[in-house]
């Protein structure tokens, strides 16, 4: 796993962006408990994303 995050990495610092597919995340609605699911209202917002983005931003936070 190293190897392949140091390459991510290294694009990264060349580029200053994102390579394309690490740069997406999906929204998801978590429904609440004993509430209505067809409002959305009554959901909690979830981002999933790549793995490889949630380390990067924790880098870049510790970094800052």
């Amino acid at each position: 796993m190293i190897p392949i995050l140091y390459n991510v990495f290294q694009k990264i610092v060349k580029k200053i962006l994102l390579p394309s597919p690490l740069d997406e995340a999906s929204l998801k609605l978590i429904p609440k408990l004993y509430k209505d699911i067809i409002r959305k209202e009554n959901g909690r917002p979830m981002f999933l994303m790549n793995v490889a983005v949630k380390i990067v931003n924790k880098i870049l936070a510790n970094q800052m």
